[in-house]
Order: C-alpha cells, then structure tokens, then sequence
C-alpha cells in the first residue's frame, strides 16, 4: 500500500464513524494546526461527498509531508458535539463554526 492510501484509509474510517459536527472539528484542529488555510477550510466544510473530502483531506495531509500530526492527540472518543454560531468569513456561504 502506497503512503496516499495510507493516509486515505485513516481519513476514511474517521469521517465515516463520525458524526458531522465532529467532522468539523477535526477540520477546525487541521486549520488551528496551519495544515490548512482558512479558504481552503471554508471549501472542505461545504464538501457534500464524503468520499471527495477524505481525498482532499488526504492529498493536504500527504502534501504537508507529516500526517500524523493532524491525528495526534486528536480525542475523536471524548469529543463531545460543540456549540456552533455562523462563520461570515467563507464567503457567499453560512458556514457553522464552534464556538471558541
């Protein structure tokens, strides 16, 4: 198995044993980690195929060149849903944001 794919399956089996909001936070973590910019943020948060955003996720990852450092200490178990409000940054596009 190639790195890609690698980091693929482990995107994969997170997004899809998780709930939405939880999603989005491990897209908020990738952000306050400066793995991702805050447009590029914007435009995974509206990505409505699951299987699109796992690659996308994964190409950022492989192309930052250390993705364990999105999965460290990430606590997908404890996380718990958090408040959201509207994030006017994005654009044309509500986007709920949590709440810091």
């Amino acid at each position: 198995m190639n790195h890609f794919q690698s980091i693929l399956s482990r995107v994969q089996m997170l997004l899809s044993s998780h709930q939405p909001s939880q999603v989005q936070a491990f897209l908020d973590h990738l952000l306050a980690e400066q793995l991702l910019s805050k447009e590029y943020h914007c435009t995974l948060l509206q990505e409505p195929d699951g299987e699109a955003l796992a690659r996308k996720i994964s190409l950022t990852l492989l192309e930052k060149g250390d993705p364990d450092l999105a999965f460290l200490g990430w606590p997908w178990s404890e996380l718990q849903a958090p408040e959201f409000e509207m994030d006017l940054d994005c654009g044309d596009h509500n986007v709920l944001v949590p709440v810091i």
